[in-house]
C-alpha cells in the first residue's frame, strides 16, 4: 500500500511484485478486506463486507488439475455448451433450477436433485496453472450450517 493505494503484491518470503496496471483480488470480499488490512480502507466498505451473509455452503468442492478443457457430448448438438468459465450440470429441468433449487436447499439443507457447477477458471486466468494446462473447481451446496434441518436448525 502506498498513499492508500495497492501497489502490488508481498509474498510470503518477503519479496515484492509491483502492479502494472492494478491489483486484483480473486479471495472472497471479507478475506480481500482482512488481507488488505481495514485500517487501508473506507469504514462503510468494511461495514459492508462484514455485513455480507451466505446463503450456502459447499457438500463438495474439489480442484482437479487437466491435461485438456473437457470436452463436453452435448458440444455436438449445442453450440452453447463448449469451453466456457461456468457451467451447471444436472437434471435436463431448468425451471426447477431456477425456482426450486435454492429454495429445497434453504428449507431441506440439500437439493432433491443436484446440479454439479464446474468452473473453468482458467479459461480465463491462464496464471492458476502451467500453460497448456487446466483446472476445474467442482462445487455443491448445500444450506449454511444452523439454517436447516440436516444442518441441525430449526424446523
Amino acid at each position: 500500500m502506498e498513499n492508500g493505494k495497492a501497489k502490488g503484491i508481498r509474498l510470503k518470503d518477503g519479496t515484492e511484485i509491483l502492479a502494472k496496471s492494478l491489483v486484483v483480488s480473486d479471495l472472497s470480499a471479507l478475506q480481500t478486506v482482512q488481507l488488505i488490512g481495514e485500517d487501508h480502507l473506507d469504514s462503510k466498505i468494511v461495514r459492508r463486507v462484514k455485513n455480507i451473509r451466505y446463503n450456502r455452503h459447499n457438500v463438495i468442492w474439489a480442484v482437479l488439475a487437466m491435461h485438456e478443457l473437457p470436452q463436453y457430448k452435448a458440444a455436438s448438438f449445442n453450440p452453447d455448451c463448449g469451453p466456457q468459465p461456468r457451467l451447471y450440470m444436472g437434471p435436463r429441468n431448468a425451471d426447477y433450477m431456477a425456482n426450486q433449487y435454492l429454495s429445497e436447499i434453504l428449507v431441506n439443507g440439500i437439493s432433491s436433485k443436484l446440479f454439479m457447477f464446474l468452473g473453468t477458471d482458467t479459461i480465463w486466468d491462464k496464471s492458476r496453472a502451467p500453460e497448456g494446462k487446466h483446472m476445474i473447481g467442482i462445487e455443491e451446496f448445500a444450506a449454511p450450517q444452523g439454517s436447516s434441518r440436516l444442518a441441525g436448525g430449526r424446523n
